[in-house]
């Protein structure tokens, strides 16, 4: 935190438990990332991650890594805060992608009982859908945002 000039309100953007929309924060010696998996701070030379042993943090991390290795032989315009920023951009909206791809395989099959017959269970299946669904596409504008 000293070492970035971070206020403490940014570093609370990191933890977990506290819930707060996807944010991108640039400040004179880093950049804070929080978004839906990925919440670590960027500095000139060095990603601090955040729950490093998460599933999607390791993927960030081994990602970030090879993208450096297969870099670092070419002269890339990009810095390295660029350079980590837009991976973890990437990563965050392929995990959106693949939770969208998710809920069209269960939801084209619980349309097709919902218009062979119209009962309870059926549309009690389809609101609930359409909750995850909107939770889904709330968490999409976030990070578009």
């Amino acid at each position: 935190m000293r070492r970035c000039s971070l206020p403490s309100r940014d570093m609370r953007l990191l933890d977990r438990l506290f819930l707060c929309p996807s944010t991108i924060l640039g400040r004179e010696k880093a950049i804070v990332v929080s978004l839906e998996q990925i919440r670590c701070v960027i500095t000139s030379d060095e990603v601090i991650l955040m729950n490093s042993l998460d599933g999607c943090a390791a993927q960030y991390k081994s990602e970030l890594c090879k993208r450096l290795q297969a870099n670092k032989d070419q002269s890339d315009d990009l810095p390295f805060e660029f350079r980590a920023l837009e991976l973890a951009l990437e990563l965050t909206c392929l995990l959106l992608d693949a939770q969208v791809k998710g809920m069209e395989g269960e939801i084209y099959p619980l349309l097709d009982d919902l218009a062979s017959s119209i009962n309870t269970l059926n549309l009690e299946r389809v609101r609930r859908f359409k909750g995850n669904l909107l939770t889904l596409t709330q968490q999409v504008q976030k990070v578009s945002k």
